[in-house]
């Protein structure tokens, strides 16, 4: 049973300890690692006392980064292509930001592949109606202006032109491609190489598709779940729920494609793990944690590291999985 040829690909913009000792857990013989920094920050820190094989985008291929916009998408569509290009017999792809870290050791994923070479695993929640009254319904109601510096809730300088940019947003109702159900779910997630094609394919046939996601709000949640579900690798998706109503409580509430994410705590953002966390991620079939921060997280990470010694030892014993 060989390790598929994998890909992970990294979008990183804080945390560069934390993303170093990323790379080095995904430096493992059957896979390349991509990473993407924010165009707006200093990429040094992240290349700082990193000797891996990891793969940084250059300039020409980062973008800047924004809270809600389009930018994390396109940060994701640039690492394919470039993967896509690096790596012709590419088999797998697995996106991960730069504060996800390994609950498995990293023999133990690779294996898990390899036991389910065609199946996409993507959480898509939800069907998405502008005629209904959900969160993510009235996020596709209005264009999303705020994919900038100035106009960004988040970043901007100036409050009261992100304040006028919402104003404007909703003087223009956005129209709808006809036929095109929107669904909405996890953005970060794991597809074989037929489920990225027939993605990729589908981004290339429908370029106006593509276009229109460039101002929804939140659009990593939305493009690449729409999109997939129309492709024939839509019967092969995991957790794809796709009701309006919350998932039945049977269902494991942290599972997100391959991810352990909690979103008990509320707000935009989930928990940041901690040690206290370890019990319910061993307990979890999620392969990835997400998220952590160099404050809190340090001491769950050496545990986890401790579960794998490969970062130790060179990963010698990685080179016999299969």
């Amino acid at each position: 049973m060989a390790v598929p040829k994998t890909a992970f690909l990294v979008t990183a913009h804080d945390q560069p300890l934390i993303a170093r000792r990323l790379l080095d857990r995904l430096d493992v013989p059957w896979a390349r690692t991509f990473v993407h920094v924010d165009r707006k920050v200093d990429i040094r820190p992240f290349r700082a006392g990193y000797s891996g094989g990891a793969t940084f985008l250059p300039d020409s291929r980062r973008v800047p980064v924004y809270w809600g916009g389009f930018s994390i998408a396109q940060a994701m569509l640039n690492m394919i292509e470039h993967a896509l290009e690096e790596m012709p017999d590419l088999e797998r792809v697995v996106t991960l930001s730069g504060v996800d870290y390994p609950i498995r050791p990293l023999a133990e994923i690779g294996r898990f592949f390899a036991r389910h070479p065609d199946v996409e695993f993507m959480r898509v929640d939800r069907d998405v109606n502008p005629h209904r009254t959900q969160i993510h319904d009235w996020y596709i109601r209005r264009r999303f202006l705020g994919d900038n510096y100035y106009f960004n809730p988040k970043s901007s300088p100036v409050p009261a032109l992100a304040a006028s940019a919402r104003v404007v947003a909703r003087m223009f109702p956005r129209t709808y491609i006809p036929g095109l159900q929107i669904y909405h779910g996890g953005c970060w997630w794991s597809l074989s190489r037929r489920g990225l094609d027939d993605l990729v394919g589908y981004f290339r046939a429908h370029p106006d598709h593509l276009a229109w996601f460039r101002q929804a709000r939140s659009a990593v949640e939305l493009v690449f779940q729409t999109c997939l579900k129309a492709t024939p690798s839509a019967s092969r998706i995991t957790q794809d729920l796709t009701i309006a109503n919350p998932r039945p409580e049977s269902e494991n509430p942290f599972l997100h494609g391959v991810h352990y994410i909690d979103w008990r705590a509320g707000g935009p953002h989930p928990k940041n793990l901690t040690l206290d966390d370890l019990a319910a991620l061993r307990a979890s079939p999620a392969l990835f944690a997400r998220k952590t921060h160099s404050s809190v997280s340090l001491p769950l990470l050496d545990r986890l590291d401790e579960e794998d010694a490969a970062p130790y030892a060179k990963r010698a014993a990685l080179s016999a999985v299969g």
